[in-house]
């Protein structure tokens, strides 16, 4: 036994010095720099790419069969702007010798030093890389007999890559995507289990005008298909800065599990989670390029606090109510494809209020934004900005030009809301639909239910000169008058039933200019109301006692001057808005009324009639006969917030000495016609 196991190692160690002296005399006698030319010449054969290598080739045999080289370029397609379409400093392969005798494949750590890649995708969507993949699809299948002998198993120990960058030129988004200081390093990988991998890049986008830090970390499962990739799971950190995002930049942490899919360009994001500026982010993406970039998937966004959100954006907002701003939560179907970004069966929550819809937006030198929505109740007072007699420097910035924002995209939106306060002004049924294009607007239509009445609208905006012009046309029916203007303006004086009519247009949006510069007409008939703040009534029997006239009754305290109706015309001529057919009916009075209101000086110079119809009965007093018929002016004038109400007492005077001077005159010629009369008949009878 002794001897046969003597004879058995003296085999053994023979034959490892016989393989030793071999690989030796390989290494000796084998230059791999001799098989320069057929490499070169194979791969532009495979790919039809132009490859060189300027480095020299070294080859190792044991205990690892390895070569490294470096200064290596691939040429890119034809009709594209870079030179090369990839090229490195080194590259180290070995793979062990051993396992190879057992059919398995174990490869030391890959090391890839200053890798450069240049993709690129022209206008009409041709990439620099279509080329390979049509190669290779379009290779015949291999017949059994050519088939090389796969290990049966893949072993690699790791890899390392640094000071890698790949540049993104897409023409067809107007994009430019820089990957600078890329590093990927992994523990070994083997078929079937889990390796750990981590990586870091700075990212840089022309378009976005953006630079990210961006670190990875996370676990890659080999698959026998080495085109496809899974990390799950996928740790990303991430610091941003760029002209949109806030001034102390952008932090990003999210996890997620990837699958990568590179003969069909997909990348699909799993169970994505994460905190971005305190909101939290939950979605299920899939993104493809095979055209243009293609991203679509469900997306949840949420937060305790949306003003917290903006504040962390930069964005600080007063509010009305400083209580709203806060629980907020987005749900939508979200896609991408090229330029265009469409949210469906989007679920918007904040505060009390309840939206659905859908938006599109399309990028471009004036994005375009469309959206149709429909919210349960809204009150825009509250998120307003606080009134206040000195405005910050912002709202002043933001007053001196309201449409910037407003005119930044075009816009095509129809909203639906069951119930709307907007200025105090309580409406429901509200449906708006708006469209603009090149800085002109419309609003229209525009409807809603309001006071017991309706209201329709159409409103055009035309920002193409410095000085936008804004039209108006505005019906109110069946309108309760109190309630609206005393929510609307705190506006007691006027109380009935309405219907308004307006069409007015103004040029320039600071107030002075709209005062100066409102032109139109407008109509109105109120109906079964009253006038609060004068009682004419009251005033023209307080003008009667100073004439000298008594009637009976008690005269009434109540402030007011009732009517059956109230209608009349206005037309506006540069902030002078002027009234001539001003009429008023109830069974006691008779008013007509003209004069104007000159807006640019705030004042109003208005001249009342008024006339008894029988009693005031019901209006302060009971007998007025001696008044009736006798129309009694009343002029309004003085500061439009605090007029004066005057009656003309001379003009009252001068119609009672008329109508007495009448009265006189007829008394005297009954009297002569009583006793011609009277003689006449005496004659006649014999009398």
């Amino acid at each position: 036994m002794p001897k046969i196991v003597k004879t058995l190692l003296i085999a053994v160690v023979s034959l490892v010095v016989l393989v030793a002296v071999g690989l030796a005399a390989v290494v000796m006698l084998v230059n791999p720099n001799d098989f320069k030319p057929q490499i070169i010449e194979l791969v532009e054969k495979q790919t039809g790419r132009q490859l060189s290598i300027e480095q020299p080739l070294e080859l190792t045999v044991f205990p690892n069969i390895g070569l490294s080289t470096g200064d290596v370029r691939l040429s890119n397609a034809k009709g594209f702007a870079e030179t090369n379409f990839a090229q490195f400093d080194q590259l180290v392969l070995r793979v062990k010798l051993m396992p190879l005798l057992k059919q398995q494949l174990e490869a030391d750590t890959v090391v890839l030093r200053g890798m450069r890649l240049n993709l690129e995708r022209k206008a009409n969507g041709q990439t620099n890389w279509d080329d390979l993949v049509a190669k290779s699809s379009g290779e015949a299948p291999a017949k059994s007999s050519d088939v090389a002998v796969v290990p049966a198993a893949l072993v690699i120990e790791g890899v390392d890559i640094d000071d890698a960058q790949i540049t993104w030129v897409d023409q067809l988004a107007g994009e430019r995507i820089t990957i600078t200081k890329m590093s990927l390093q992994s523990s070994g990988i083997k078929a079937g289990q889990s390796t750990d991998v981590s990586a870091s890049l700075q990212l840089q986008s022309a378009l976005h005008k953006l630079t990210a830090d961006i670190s990875l970390s996370g676990q890659i499962k080999a698959a026998a298909d080495p085109s496809k990739l899974m990390i799950s799971p996928l740790s990303l950190k991430a610091r941003a800065t760029g002209d949109a995002l806030p001034k102390n930049g952008l932090s990003v942490d999210l996890k997620t599990n990837l699958a990568v899919d590179l003969p069909n360009q997909s990348v699909r994001l799993e169970k994505l989670q994460g905190d971005v500026l305190g909101m939290q982010i939950a979605a299920d993406l899939s993104a493809t390029s095979k055209e243009a970039l293609q991203v679509k998937g469900g997306l949840t966004l949420s937060a305790d606090s949306l003003r917290s959100v903006l504040e962390a954006l930069g964005i600080t907002l007063q509010t009305a109510d400083a209580n709203v701003m806060g629980p907020f939560r987005l749900t939508a179907e979200a896609q991408q494809f090229g330029q265009t970004i469409s949210l469906d069966k989007l679920e918007l929550n904040l505060d009390d209020l309840r939206v659905k819809g859908s938006a599109q937006l399309v990028q471009g030198k004036v994005p375009s934004v469309s959206a149709n929505m429909s919210m349960n109740a809204l009150n825009v007072d509250r998120y307003m900005p606080p009134v206040s007699d000195k405005p910050s420097a912002k709202q002043a910035a933001d007053s001196a030009n309201p449409l910037g924002a407003l005119f930044a995209a075009n816009i095509d939106a129809q909203l639906k809301i069951s119930e709307l306060v907007a200025q105090k002004v309580k409406m429901t049924d509200v449906l708006v639909e708006a469209k603009s294009k090149d800085k002109q607007l419309r609003v229209y239509p525009m409807k809603a239910k309001l006071y017991g009445g309706d209201f329709s609208g159409d409103i055009k905006i035309d920002a193409r000169k410095k000085e936008p012009f804004i039209q108006a046309k505005k019906v109110l029916r069946n309108v309760q008058l109190g309630p609206m203007l005393n929510d609307r303006m705190a506006f007691d004086k006027l109380v009935g039933l309405g219907d308004i009519e307006a069409d007015m247009s103004v040029r320039g949006l600071d107030e002075a200019a709209i005062r100066n510069s409102l032109n139109g007409t407008a109509s109105f008939n109120f109906r079964d109301g009253a006038v609060k703040g004068v009682n004419i009534a009251k005033l023209i029997r307080q003008a009667g006692a100073l004439l000298g006239v008594q009637s009976s009754g008690e005269v009434s305290d109540q402030n007011q001057t009732d009517f059956t109706s109230l209608s009349g015309s206005i037309k506006a001529v540069n902030g002078v808005v002027s009234n001539s057919d001003l009429s008023a009916m109830s069974p006691l009075l008779r008013v007509s009324g003209k004069g104007s209101v000159n807006l640019p000086k705030d004042t109003v110079d208005y001249r009342l009639a008024v006339e008894l119809v029988s009693s005031l009965q019901g209006q302060g007093g009971q007998a007025a006969d001696q008044l009736s018929g006798i129309p009694v002016p009343v002029r309004i004038v003085g500061p439009l917030q605090k007029p004066q109400f005057k009656p003309e007492l001379d003009s009252v005077l001068k119609s009672k000495a008329e109508q007495e001077l009448k009265k006189k005159a007829k008394e005297k010629l009954d009297e002569k016609l009583k006793g011609v009369l009277g003689d006449q008949l005496k004659g006649l009878f014999g009398r």
